[in-house]
C-alpha cells in the first residue's frame, strides 16, 4: 500500500551515526527471522568483516537515510562498485545493499519510495544499470525486486552464503 500524503526527506548518512544504520537494520534482521527469512543473521549483532563492510560504505558516504518528521523510516546503501558481490561487472551501475524500513514504517510505503527515488537517481546520473544481492533462499524478496524491474543474472557465493545478483536496465 502506498500513502502518497507521506512525505519523506532523503539524505546522506552522516559521520555519528552509525547507531542508527545499525539500529534499523538489526530490527529488519530480527523481523525476518520472526518470519523465517535468515537474510540478514548477519545485521543481529554486526561483528568482524560484517561490521567493517558496513563501516567502509558508510565513510565513503554510500549510506542514505529516509526520514519522516526527524526520524529515520528507512535506509539503503548506494555503491559505485561491487566488486565483493559482482566484481569487475562492465556498465556504469549504481549497487543497492542495505535496503530496509524501519519497523514504525513497514505497510506505509517507504520501501516503495526508496526504490522509486534510487531509479531516478540512477536515471538522472545516467546510469546503465541498477544492481543488487539477495539471498538464492529468498524467493519473496527476488519477487519483490522483480515488481521493479530487476531481473537474475547470475547466481554466486560470498562468505560461504548463495546470492543471486539481480539487475535493473535503465
Amino acid at each position: 500500500m502506498d500513502y502518497p500524503n507521506l512525505k519523506l526527506r532523503f539524505r546522506r548518512a552522516n559521520l555519528g551515526e552509525f547507531h542508527y544504520l545499525t539500529g534499523v537494520l538489526r530490527d529488519a534482521a530480527e523481523w525476518l527471522n520472526i518470519k523465517g527469512m535468515h537474510q540478514w543473521d548477519c545485521f543481529i549483532i554486526p561483528i568482524g568483516f560484517i561490521k567493517q563492510w558496513l563501516y567502509e560504505g558508510y565513510k565513503k558516504g554510500e549510506y542514505f537515510y529516509v526520514e519522516h518528521k526527524g526520524r529515520v523510516a528507512g535506509v539503503f546503501r548506494l555503491s559505485p562498485k561491487d566488486e565483493l558481490f559482482w566484481g569487475d561487472e562492465p556498465g556504469d551501475a549504481y549497487y543497492i545493499h542495505s535496503f530496509a524500513t524501519s519497523s514504525n514504517y513497514r505497510g506505509f510505503g517507504v520501501g516503495h519510495k526508496m526504490m522509486e527515488w534510487i531509479i531516478k537517481r540512477a536515471k538522472r546520473e545516467w546510469k546503465d544499470y541498477i544492481r543488487l544481492d539477495c539471498k538464492k533462499s529468498n524467493p519473496f524478496l527476488q519477487e519483490y525486486y522483480a515488481k521493479y524491474g530487476f531481473e537474475p543474472v547470475r547466481e554466486t557465493t560470498v562468505q560461504n552464503d548463495e546470492f543471486i545478483l539481480m539487475q535493473k536496465t535503465l
